[in-house]
């Protein structure tokens, strides 16, 4: 970004996914971004920004981007598809997020599968068997921790079990409430030192706590 420009004009770095440096490639970047070349622009793309050093955020200007509204969406998606189920599940889900329309029409099969992961998921929490929960939320981190993009992936799964959870568990108001703080608590640990299934399993343990001290010998555990 320091040298000269090829044909004389703006040189624009963007970086997508900034919330994913780690704190070496942040302070690399840091100097550049401090003191930069008068013709050089750097873009920060993060879906959460927050997760960006103080130091880096205050350098830069910051500029949300609202929803799409769904009608604006549904239309493109005309242009894509003609079929009125798949449009409209996908406007659903994608809640103005022209991005995961977009992969969600890409990768419609493996979408699906995810709805049907996640949905037993949310069905096997609140079932009451404490054993079968924690087996299958360990089977999931398993799986999700040698995708490709894991934080992705857990952020996938954790935002269709959000959007499920009133089709699940809806006509349980505790069970909701139970779940949908457990599915915010995971989502908080993505991508940092703590693994989101941890989230997971604490909301299952949590009522069972009397005080600080766990009631081992709560029927649920036996």
């Amino acid at each position: 970004m320091h040298l000269t420009s090829a044909c004389g004009g703006r040189k624009i770095a963007v970086i997508e996914d900034a919330e994913a440096l780690n704190e070496a490639g942040m302070n690399a970047l840091l100097k550049a971004v401090e003191e930069p070349d008068g013709a050089a622009t750097f873009v920060f793309v993060a879906e959460q920004p927050d997760r960006l050093p103080a130091t880096l955020r205050s350098r830069l200007v910051s500029i949300a981007f609202g929803p799409v509204a769904s009608d604006e969406l549904r239309a493109w998606l005309r242009t894509q598809t003609d079929d009125a189920n798949v449009i409209e599940r996908i406007v659903s889900a994608a809640r103005g997020r022209p991005g995961l329309a977009t992969r969600l029409l890409q990768d419609w099969d493996g979408w699906n599968a995810r709805q049907t992961e996640a949905r037993s998921l949310l069905a096997v929490m609140a079932s009451g068997s404490l054993a079968r929960a924690l087996g299958e939320i360990e089977r999931l981190s398993k799986r999700l921790s040698v995708s490709p993009d894991s934080e992705t992936a857990w952020r996938e799964l954790l935002s269709d079990a959000e959007r499920l959870l009133p089709e699940v568990v809806g006509n349980d108001p505790a069970a909701f409430s139970r779940l949908g703080n457990g599915i915010i608590l995971a989502r908080r640990f993505v991508g940092g030192p703590l693994s989101p299934h941890l989230g997971l399993e604490w909301t299952l343990l949590a009522p069972y706590y009397d005080g600080d001290i766990p009631s081992y010998l709560h029927p649920q555990y036996l």
